[in-house]
């Protein structure tokens, strides 16, 4: 439920925060590990938008955490 959480959370503030006619771009990889089907999947998110400051990277997983737009 939180995973699912994270992939909305990561896809929809990829899309507000983009500008108009902006690319966003969603990658997925999974690498198999073993003939069980163990495996890591891994999801990239990359857009066009403004981006996170420095300072606030290390606030990023934080729960409520919200950075200010400036440019709204």
């Amino acid at each position: 439920m939180r995973l699912q959480q994270v992939f909305i959370n990561l896809i929809t503030n990829a899309i507000k925060y983009s500008p108009e006619r902006g690319i966003i771009e969603i990658e997925t990889k999974i690498k198999y590990l073993d003939e069980l089907g163990s495996c890591i999947v891994s999801l990239s998110v990359s857009d066009c938008g403004i981006g996170i400051s420095e300072e606030n990277l290390s606030k990023l997983f934080q729960p409520f955490f919200r950075v200010k737009n400036e440019e709204n």
